[in-house]
């Protein structure tokens, strides 16, 4: 038997946080917003983590399982879906731009990008190819209407 290591995303949400809390022990003087300038980015994490969990709660309703890995049981359209195919990947994205903002250090912003591409290129496509597999036309009515980040 075949063991599998599966790395949700929110593992790498709190790896890019903890990238970008190290570049301000690792490079101390590279401060780019200084305060109270870099409050704005709490409100960037506070949309950001509410966009996530509207879209967690979409789940929770619904009683399925939001992991990627897990064969998707119904297609949600509704609430935050209705805006953005990933809402929670978006969301916490969004976050991790505020948690930059906030903390202001150049080198961490290195970890907004990084988190994004992952997630893009490790998840959703994958979530996607599945969702077309499972939905049919469904899903592909749902992706002509709906883009994929914003």
């Amino acid at each position: 038997m075949k063991s599998e290591i599966k790395i949700i995303a929110p593992m790498w949400f709190l790896l890019s946080i903890g990238i970008i809390i190290s570049a301000i022990f690792i490079f101390p003087e590279s401060y780019m917003i200084p305060r109270p300038w870099n409050l704005i980015g709490l409100m960037f994490m506070g949309f950001g983590l509410g966009l996530a969990m509207a879209a967690m709660k979409l789940f929770r309703e619904r009683n399925l399982k939001p992991e990627g890995y897990n064969p998707p049981e119904r297609l949600i359209i509704s609430g935050v879906y209705r805006i953005s195919r990933n809402p929670m990947y978006l969301g916490f994205s969004i976050s991790l731009l505020g948690i930059w903002i906030y903390m202001g250090n150049l080198h961490g912003l290195f970890a907004v990008p990084l988190f994004f591409v992952i997630i893009d290129r490790l998840y959703v496509t994958f979530e996607e190819r599945t969702m077309q597999r499972v939905f049919g036309e469904g899903w592909a009515r749902y992706a002509s209407e709906v883009r994929r980040w914003i």
